[in-house]
């Protein structure tokens, strides 16, 4: 209700702004409270300050445009929803523009919407018109709406977008492709653009990871000779993509990059997207290397985790140590995950951990591992753990 009401109080501040002669509907509580009770959504039919700014006509269509750039969400989204009534295409335009640039999910949905409304033929002009402006930026733009709203009849200027002159122009083309699901030109073309040795690594990088959006398992080869390129980076978006695709036959590939500070944690969730068990002995090794950046030891402790890798438990325990909060999480997860009840002690005392997510995640793992639910009390887990190990009295 209070969502709704907010909403409607922002189509009545456009209304009663947008034309005096709006003013005599009035802006009471009342009269907001009765239109929030009887508007699932804020429809023509339901809600008469939106109909009659709408029926006013064309000559709304500038004012309404300026609310785009109000610094009020409720301001914004009531301005897209007004805009998609009207089919003019500087307000098609206009929605476009604050679609690309706009930061607020609630409001970016509302443009979304009144995009989708006015259809398909509006946005393909648009785009074509900012494929031919001189200014990188609309090229841009034209690319992201392609992509965004699956403008196919458009794929052809998509695919000649990845030879502009502008490096951002070619890469916002090579990024909307990996959404064009039906075009077999666009798939060509990323595929070229995968072994295409005059590519700059950014492009190579995006068209592995459109192609692999796209689901295109034959391009696993050609993904795969780029693992070696002297760009992390790029190595990394090879590796990601290759354990997406599920390419049982780069293991050796995976088992490799371990090895690899700047690769180990990708290599470890490609691993894991395989759910090779195998691997068990190369993961764990890749734990034990030292200076390990955070991001790739959650990723290890989340592939020891997931693979449930009972080996690993020893060297996991060792791990409680951490002082990095984050790592301990993650290990206290991978415990949980792996379900060895050598893990229920040094649970029980994680739940006395300053972190609370630490707590939560260890309370999870010692109800997987045991059956039990005795809560945060660790009195009572101790107890019970106690009772499990002490023999039962001779009779």
């Amino acid at each position: 209700m209070k969502k709704r009401l907010v909403i409607l109080s922002a189509w009545a501040v456009l209304c009663l702004m947008s034309n005096p002669s709006i003013a005599s509907l009035g802006k009471t509580e009342t009269r907001l409270q009765k239109l929030a009770a009887s508007c699932e959504e804020v429809t023509l039919s339901k809600c008469p300050l939106l109909k009659k700014t709408v029926d006013l006509g064309p000559s709304q269509v500038p004012y309404v445009i300026s609310l785009l750039s109000s610094s009020e969400t409720g301001v914004r989204k009531a301005a897209a929803h007004v805009l998609q009534f009207f089919p003019q295409e500087e307000g098609v335009k206009a929605l476009a523009l604050q679609w690309n640039r706009e930061r607020n999910r609630e409001v970016r949905t509302a443009l979304d919407r009144a995009l989708r409304i006015r259809g398909k033929g509006p946005l393909l002009r648009l785009v074509r018109d900012f494929y031919a402006s001189e200014t990188p930026g609309e090229r841009v733009i034209a690319s992201n709406l392609v992509g965004a709203f699956d403008l196919l009849a458009a794929e052809a200027d998509l695919v000649a977008s990845t030879n502009d002159a502008a490096p951002r122009v070619q890469y916002a083309a090579v990024s909307a492709m990996g959404k064009l699901k039906e075009s077999e030109r666009v798939r060509m073309r990323l595929l070229q653009l995968v072994g295409q040795p005059g590519a700059s690594w950014t492009i190579r990088h995006k068209a592995t990871q459109s192609l692999t959006d796209l689901g295109v398992a034959q391009a696993a080869p050609l993904i795969a000779a780029l693992s070696a390129h002297p760009e992390a980076e790029l190595r990394r978006g090879v590796i990601s993509a290759l354990g997406k695709l599920r390419v049982a036959w780069a293991t050796p590939i995976f088992v490799e990059a371990l090895q690899d500070p700047k690769t180990v944690g990708v290599a470890a969730i490609a691993l894991t997207n395989l759910k090779d068990h195998s691997s068990s002995r190369p993961l764990m090794k890749a734990l034990s290397q030292p200076s390990l950046e955070k991001r790739e030891k959650t990723q290890l402790l989340w592939a020891l985790g997931s693979l449930e890798v009972k080996e690993s438990v020893p060297l996991l325990l060792d791990m409680l140590d951490e002082k990095d909060s984050e790592i301990t999480y993650h290990t206290v997860t991978a415990l949980g995950q792996i379900g060895d009840p050598r893990a229920i002690s040094p649970l029980i005392f994680a739940m006395n951990h300053p972190d609370q997510r630490v707590r939560d995640i260890a309370l999870w793992g010692l109800e997987r591992i045991t059956g039990q639910k005795l809560g945060f009390d660790n009195e009572e887990w101790m107890k019970w753990y106690k009772s499990t190990q002490e023999p039962s009295p001779t009779p």
